[in-house]
């Protein structure tokens, strides 16, 4: 994960630039992106046997479709 500062070096856009877009996207600021991005990574690397326990844990997930 980069900064804004590194972001906006390595895209050759202003930081400015990137704000408005994270805003346009949804985002509260730069933070709440970078933040909300790191989970979504973090999940995403998950092993898949993690995630097939955390969704069989939960109500409604693949235990309610397989039982």
């Amino acid at each position: 994960m980069y900064s804004i500062t590194e972001l906006s070096d390595k895209c050759k856009v202003s930081i400015s630039a990137i704000s408005r877009f994270i805003k346009k996207l949804g985002y509260a600021d730069f933070a709440d992106f970078r933040k909300k991005s790191q989970i979504v990574m973090s999940d995403r690397l998950q092993s898949p046997i993690k995630r097939y326990n955390s969704k069989t844990s939960d109500t409604g997930g693949y235990q309610a479709i397989f039982a």
